[in-house]
């Protein structure tokens, strides 16, 4: 009997291996940006880590002053993203990641801008923003960025003790939290802790007292809580230090055969959680001290890898709670909140779990010993009896309904005894002999009736009455279906709420009907409801609720749901993610519902009501589990090699590996593009381009860290591509001859064993400014000009036209004009003819008082009539003067005498009214010659009147005469052509005048007698 102590640290500790640059394995220290890259310093350079490689500072800075051998101490970033390294003996350096400016700051005197000492080997920003240097030998300088100098201090110049020492306690050193931020006001030295009194300028220094503080030599300090410092050294191991008392205490391994004793040279130093302190020595590799159990713990020892670096030179914990290590060798990264897996170790490969209901004793079950772990942390170990030879070995356990346990072999099954530990053959020798001939039972099941259920290599199934200890054999019978029809019937099997007993076999699935005595098998060749066939049937298992479910692999799992197996319907389990395409050992439901299954790889589980999956493997702690066990407190048990597993389904939380997407660069024809205030753009910033700088590019990476595996990467430039651009591994996007416009430009990641993309990242806003032809001001210009020399051409069209237009018209009133004075022309000499008649006709008669009246209103009538020939329009009050004399002189040409008669009814001024002239003499002469002068019967009556109408004045003309019919019938030659020339004459003169004149002529009757004519002459009120 031997006691389970266990051990302090229980973790399986897995760290990803991320290698070195190459050629440059020295890595002294690390840091991060606020980016999330890691920045590691080497003994050569400074490289940035962006998940994928390790790039040079010196390809990331164009011709950057970086010396090759510069040693880096310590890397730094300020408050303003600037990156900060100290060299051991180059002096300082500053890199601005926005601008991509590079400064080297060295001792010397004649820079007016220098760093006290060029041993560099601390940086921290104090919480006035001002980055301090802690300088060896030379005390601390303050680096002011608005002057851009450095103020020093040395606080021991006044220490005879430290001159004495020849000042190696100049080496003054910040101390940390916990989260990795300085302490305000606190240092380390070689000898002490020193606290800064601001307000007296003053350091006080806090020396230990003991049997080992004359060797203290401080290499780290770190403040756990308010008040509880931790520091490493090179020869005492650990210290604490109490600031609020004062008290120092050594930690330190206690001698003995298991002491391990290098602990004592410890380097630097983080807390892991409140209770764990993992540290590093020279040549030792890495230490966990147990805070409460005042216990170390070597991880070499512990994880059994030697690979692990002997010589861990620095140590940072990312904002992702990723643990980073750098050694001579290499970078080690370990993320501590996703290793909650704890493992038992036990010496030997398990492969069965059980833990007795009754006093919470666990069994646990390897090729050739039972254990038993109490709950006081005793051990029994019990060898297995050997039936056949050597090959014989352990293969499963039960507990029949008294609570007794049995344990299977690959031959033969025995009972444990509990109180003597012995583990006891209690079948009869014809039960072991028939279990003999049907060899390697690789799993064992017990129903509610105790019985055994094994299943054999040989295809048969062998049933054990616990009562009477009777065996039972079922063989394969291929002509009776109602027989096992599958070979190879081995582990696997499960009992489902009915009693039927299930089992998996070499090319399906049958299960036993006890109650009819039958078994029913699938077909040795069914398919899946897709169409897949289903082969290497892997476990079996019964939900909570009785439904029997069966794995292929950790990614195809399926559930029964009738129980004709001779025609199976069955469903494959729809995941949200995929699981790792792996074998599957062992399935077990948990009280809500969800599939746990093992495999070599780690432990899945499916939650049916999400439908979602989440897999547990080696970054989580967990590696080659084997059987599953669900105990009375919900707790699952999960065997593996040298030990196991014990955890809650419920206590674990999903870590699911995440991409953490950056931009590296935004290039515009291949020069990094910068904001007005000269620094680099940023996630969700707006580039502005103008047209003529439509070639860009992007390089971008996942800096996640979580895991080595490569991510695969989509993008999509929006505005511009319709679908993604898949690039694989290529974390880099090009685009040229892009046109003005807005764009968003966006990348998602896929693992590269998962199917699910990530949710897109929209990185960079792009506006481009379209060119001056293009913009809104331009277009609305040209618009306008187009516009106005469309209606400057109209214009000079319609200008055009209208001159034309005016030169037409004018040339129509020249013509007009013209006609009108060769009308008057003809109208005045015809006139004048038929007058010289008439006073020849009065001299031949001898009537000289006549001839010589008729002379005297010629001569009147012909002054009027040259005064009015040159005039446009004259006055109506002018033309009926004329016209008064024509008629008097026709009236003493008649021999037929008439009345003449002239009314203004209105009155009108009739000097206010515009006619042409002698507009109204032809109608007059036409009245007197065609109608009165052939009138027979009584006296001829003219008469004129001058009225007003509604637009105008009208001018009516009333003769007596025969009428115009009668008139037209008399065959006078004389007056036939007197027609024609006047009437056509006047006719014209109305068509051709300006003005608005219309004629209207009426013939009258008495009855239907014709007594004479009316012409109404009508003057538009204008004139």
């Amino acid at each position: 009997m031997c006691m389970y102590a266990g051990r302090a640290q229980d973790k399986h500790w897995h760290f990803e291996n991320w290698g070195a640059p190459k050629d440059d394995p020295d890595i002294e220290c690390i840091s991060e940006d606020r980016w999330g890259n890691i920045w590691i310093g080497t003994r050569q350079g400074v490289y940035r880590l962006d998940g994928h490689e390790f790039t040079p500072l010196n390809e990331i800075i164009a011709n950057p002053d970086i010396p090759t051998d510069l040693f880096v101490a310590e890397i730094f970033f300020d408050f303003n993203d600037k990156m900060w390294f100290a060299t051991y003996h180059n002096g300082l350096f500053c890199f601005d990641p926005h601008a991509e400016t590079f400064k080297h700051i060295r001792n010397r005197l004649v820079d007016s801008i220098a760093v006290p000492g060029n041993r560099v080997y601390g940086l921290h920003q104090g919480t006035d923003s001002l980055l301090v240097f802690s300088m060896h030998g030379e005390g601390i300088a303050r680096y002011h960025e608005e002057t851009d100098s450095f103020e020093v201090k040395i606080p021991f110049v006044e220490e005879t003790a430290l001159i004495e020492k020849r000042n190696f306690q100049l080496m003054l050193q910040p101390v940390f939290d916990r989260s990795g931020l300085p302490v305000e006001h606190w240092y380390s030295t070689l000898t002490s802790l020193v606290e800064y009194i601001p307000k007296q300028d003053t350091f006080i220094y806090h020396h230990p007292k003991g049997e080992y503080a004359y060797n203290l030599g401080i290499r780290h300090a770190v403040l756990n809580t308010d008040s509880i410092f931790w520091a490493s050294s090179y020869s005492s191991g650990l210290w604490s230090f109490n600031a609020h008392t004062h008290e120092w205490k050594n930690h330190r391994v206690v001698p003995g055969p298991d002491a391990y004793d290098n602990a004592l040279n410890a380097r630097k130093l983080i807390f892991l959680d409140d209770h764990h302190i993992l540290f590093t020595g020279n040549k030792t590799g890495l230490i966990v001290y147990h805070i409460d159990t005042d216990l170390f713990t070597p991880l070499i020892k512990e994880t059994g890898n030697t690979s692990l670096p002997l010589d861990a030179t620095d140590f940072f914990r990312d904002s992702r709670n990723v643990l980073w290590i750098s050694s001579h060798k290499g970078l080690l990264a370990y993320n501590i909140t996703k290793q909650q897996f704890v493992k038992r170790y036990l010496d030997g490969d398990f492969i069965d779990l059980l833990r007795d209901p009754d006093d919470q004793t666990l069994y646990a079950l390897d090729y050739e010993f039972l254990y038993a772990l109490s709950g006081n942390g005793e051990i029994h170990k019990t060898k297995i009896p050997r039936l056949y030879n050597k090959f014989d070995v352990s293969t499963a356990l039960a507990f029949d309904s008294q609570g007794d346990l049995w344990v299977g072999t690959e031959y033969g099954i025995f009972r444990y005894n509990k109180i003597s530990h012995i583990v006891e053959e209690v079948l009869s020798k014809q039960a072991v002999d028939i279990l003999m001939n049907n060899t390697y039972f690789r799993s064992m099941q017990i129903d509610h009736h105790d019985r055994i259920w094994l299943g054999s290599q040989k295809g048969t199934i062998l049933r054990i009455d616990l009562n009477d200890k009777n065996v039972h054999v079922y063989d394969k019978n291929p002509n009776d279906s109602r027989t096992l029809q599958h070979n190879y019937v081995t582990e696997g099997h499960c009992i489902d709420s009915l009693g039927n007993v299930w089992f998996r076999g070499e090319t399906g699935i049958s299960y036993y009907d006890q109650k009819e005595d039958i078994f029913t098998n699938t077909p040795d060749v069914f398919t899946d409801p897709e169409g897949l066939v289903i082969e290497d049937v892997e476990a079996l298992t019964v939900s909570p609720e009785g439904h029997v479910f069966f794995g292929v692999k950790l990614n195809t799992v399926y559930q029964f749901l009738s129980p004709q197996l001779d025609k199976p319907v069955i469903r494959r389990v729809a995941l949200a993610r995929a699981l790792p395409n792996t074998q599957i050992r062992d399935m077990v439901f948990d009280e809500r519902g969800r599939l746990w299954m093992s495999c070599d790889a780690g432990i899945a589980c499916v939650d049916f009501d999400s439908q979602t999956a989440h897999f547990y493997g080696i970054s989580d702690g967990i590696v080659n589990t084997n059987r599953l066990y669900l105990d009375s407190n919900q707790d699952i048990l999960a065997s593996t090699d040298g030990g196991f597993y014990r955890f809650h389904p419920d206590s674990l939380t999903q870590h699911e590996v995440a991409s953490k997407l950056i931009i590296r660069h935004f290039n515009v024809f291949d020069k990094p593009y910068l904001n007005e205030a000269g620094r680099k753009l940023e996630k969700g910033d707006t580039a502005i381009l103008s047209y003529s700088q439509n070639f860009f590019s992007f390089s971008f990476a996942d800096v996640s860290y979580q895991t080595k595996k490569k991510w695969k990467y989509a993008y999509k430039l929006e505005g511009l591509d319709e679908k993604w651009v898949e690039s694989g591994f290529r974390s880099y996007a090009a685009y040229t001859n892009i046109g003005s416009g807005e764009y968003s430009f966006k990348v998602r990641a896929q693992h590269s064993d998962r199917s699910q993309w990530t949710e897109p990242v929209d990185f960079l806003h792009i506006k481009i400014l379209p060119p001056f032809w293009e913009k809104p001001w331009f277009i609305s210009f040209s618009i306008a000009i187009l516009l106005a020399t469309i209606y400057g051409v109209y214009r000079y069209r319609i200008k055009a036209l209208n001159t034309k237009q005016d030169l037409i018209i004018s040339f129509n009133k020249q013509i007009a004009e013209t006609e009108m004075k060769a009308l008057r022309a003809q109208m005045n000499p015809h006139f004048m003819f038929n007058v010289l008649n008439a006073i020849k006709l009065n001299v031949q008669r001898n009537k000289q008082d006549d001839a010589i009246d008729f002379i005297t209103a010629f001569s009147k009538l012909m002054r009027s009539v040259l005064q009015n020939s040159e005039k446009k329009n004259i006055t109506l009050s002018e033309e009926l003067e004329a016209l008064n004399l024509y008629i008097r002189i026709e009236q003493k040409r008649f021999k037929t005498e008439f009345i003449y008669t002239f009314r203004n009814e209105d009155p009108i001024n009739l000097s206010t009214v515009m006619i042409p002239p002698l507009l109204l003499q032809p109608y007059v002469e036409n009245a007197i010659w065609h109608g009165i002068m052939h009138k027979t019967e009584g006296i001829g009556k003219l008469t004129i009147v001058v009225s007003k109408f509604e637009q105008g004045v009208s001018v009516t003309i009333t003769d007596n005469g025969i009428g115009r019919v009668k008139a037209s019938t008399i065959k006078s030659k004389s007056a036939m052509q007197r027609k024609s020339m006047g009437m056509k004459i006047t006719s014209d003169r109305v068509r051709l005048s300006e003005q608005a004149i219309h004629v209207h002529v009426d013939d009258l009757y008495e009855g239907t007698h014709p007594s004479g004519t009316r012409v109404v002459i009508l003057l538009n009120k204008k004139l």
